[in-house]
């Protein structure tokens, strides 16, 4: 498992879980295969550090490349209790699942957060866009209702003198009519009558 020797080996440099994800990501490694690696390193650190405390020596699981010895058989093995062995292959895959869900979770979280930060980025530029979209808008409806009411004004103003003027004619009509019907008078005097011969 070259993943798991590559987080063995930063391990050994110091990096912590967040530094190896992050440089395992980038390596182009699958956050799946990240927190698998990551759950059997934890596992068979966790067995190591147990078979330490008590004095025994480390699995051949937990070696690095340790060769199979010849004495191993299928013979030895079945040997074993079945009991022991379910007894081990469940402890191991219960840490599993606590130490992979554990890691997962946190990918999964990572992998979210990556995802969501340039929605909520876009999110908050349309918010704004709105924002500033209203007060325009307020902005050119307070200047229509301005220009609505000028315009009304025009118009009144417009029938009014349209008034004024159809009065100031009827006015001319008169006037004119007088001073025809007197220049007529005034001819009509100066005028002498023809006489007839």
């Amino acid at each position: 498992m070259p993943l798991l020797e590559d987080i063995r080996m930063m391990r050994q440099r110091g990096l912590d879980d967040s530094a190896v994800v992050q440089q395992l990501k980038e390596r182009g490694a699958s956050p799946k295969d990240i927190a698998d690696a990551l759950g059997q390193e934890k596992i068979r650190k966790a067995v190591t550090e147990e078979t330490e405390a008590e004095g025994l020596q480390p699995s051949i699981s937990t070696q690095e490349n340790a060769p199979v010895p010849a004495e191993y058989s299928e013979q030895t093995q079945e040997a074993y209790a079945p009991e022991a062995q379910y007894a081990q292959a469940d402890y191991s895959q219960d840490y599993s699942q606590q130490v992979g869900s554990d890691n997962i979770s946190e990918i999964a979280e990572q992998i979210a957060e990556e995802k969501i930060t340039p929605i909520v980025k876009s999110l908050d530029i349309l918010k704004d866009f709105k924002e500033l979209s209203e007060e325009k808008i307020k902005q050119f409806d307070r200047r229509v209702e301005r220009i609505e009411k000028i315009i009304d004004q025009i118009q009144v103003s417009i029938i009014k003198k349209m008034g004024e003027n159809s009065e100031v004619l009827q006015n001319l009509k008169k006037d004119l009519a007088m001073t025809q019907d007197a220049f007529v008078k005034v001819v009509e005097k100066k005028t002498p009558a023809k006489k007839e011969e």
